[in-house]
This record gives C-alpha cells, sequence and structure tokens, in this order.
C-alpha cells in the first residue's frame, strides 16, 4: 500500500533469514505506482522478526509473534511514512489433518501518516490437494479508529515446481465499499539455502 495517496504494488520483495529454529529476521520492499498522484518507484523498507512463541501440540495451535518496522529515511520519498510506522500480530495455526489446517491472526498496524491505528485479522483455511499443489480461502480485515472497518476475501492455489520453488496466485474481492472490489496477484517463493 502507498502510503501518501493510493496506488498499486507492482512487485513485493520479502527477504527472510532464519537465524534460529524458532525465528527469522525479515526485509520487505515493494515497487509502487500511484493512482492519484502519479508516485512510482521503490516504497520505504520494513524491517521486522518472525518468532515462534509456542509449537503446536495437542489441542492447542502453533502460536508465533511477528512485527515490523517501516523506516522514513529509505525508498521514493512521496512514497515514505511521515513517521517511523510498526505493525506487529499474533499468528496461531492448527492442522486437523493432512489435508485440512487452520490459521488466524490478531494484531495492529498503524498508518505511517497519522498517529491513526487499524486492529486487523485474518482466517485463513488451508488445504492439501496433493503433494505439490494447495489450495488456500482467506477472510480478513482491518478497523481503523477513523473510518468503518474493511473486509475482504480471496482465494489462492499454490505449486511446488521443483524443491525449492513454489509459485502462487489469487483472486480477491472487497466485502464492502471500504475496499476494492476486486484485486488478484501471483508471485514465486525461491528458497536458496537450507
Amino acid at each position: 500500500t502507498c502510503f501518501k495517496g493510493e496506488g498499486h504494488a507492482l512487485v513485493d520483495g520479502l527477504l527472510r533469514i532464519g537465524v534460529f529454529k524458532n525465528a527469522e529476521l525479515r526485509l520487505i520492499n515493494a515497487y509502487h505506482i500511484g493512482e492519484t498522484d502519479n508516485a512510482k518507484g521503490f516504497g520505504a523498507i520494513k524491517t521486522g522478526m518472525k518468532m515462534g512463541l509456542r509449537p503446536e501440540k495437542g489441542g492447542w495451535p502453533a502460536i508465533s509473534f511477528l512485527g515490523h518496522i517501516t523506516f522514513t529515511n529509505f525508498g521514493e520519498e512521496s512514497l515514505r511514512p511521515t513517521y517511523i510506522t510498526p505493525d506487529f500480530r499474533f499468528l496461531f495455526s492448527k492442522t486437523f489433518t493432512d489435508i485440512f489446517s487452520l490459521s488466524t491472526n490478531f494484531g495492529m498496524e498503524w498508518d505511517g501518516v497519522t498517529a491513526v491505528s487499524r486492529p486487523l485479522y485474518t482466517a485463513s483455511l488451508g488445504i492439501s490437494i496433493t503433494d505439490w499443489l494447495g489450495g488456500y480461502t482467506e477472510l480478513y480485515g482491518f478497523f481503523p479508529e477513523a473510518y468503518g472497518p474493511e473486509h475482504s476475501f480471496n482465494a489462492g492455489f499454490t505449486v511446488w515446481v521443483v524443491e525449492n520453488l513454489q509459485l502462487d496466485a489469487f483472486y480477491g474481492i472487497g466485502l464492502n465499499d471500504r475496499v476494492n472490489d476486486k484485486f488478484f496477484g501471483m508471485g514465486f517463493s525461491w528458497r536458496a539455502f537450507q
């Protein structure tokens, strides 16, 4: 998302580096094109970490913490936040069978332009169709302090092409008038080292 003006991210990049068995460092950036202000270029850099807090055991889900900080001094000036901007969420995941799993998360993010916060949620049902093909459905939303809630739904597929290369694609819809009517995306994940 562009911080100033409306726009689209054409390329999202996420670099994850495992530092411990249950923790990773994360670096995120994207190339944006603005709709209303002609801003384009690489946005602000977001850095953070994900840490496993508790493994899945018995009837209890696995619990992790995910947190980031977006900085104000990197990227195209018109795409930077006004303030250093945190976001965080707690992630819960539960495997029910070899085929079905459920993931949820709850957290908070700030818009970077004001001190306005947005509580957020996600609920995702994962489906293992074959050893190399998976699918998912996802409901997610935000509850900004300044205006009404935003809810969206999407569904997608993941395909393992080779051992370390995964392709994915998704299509989604907005569930109320605060969000885009339709959106889609595709991407790939490459694991460089094990």
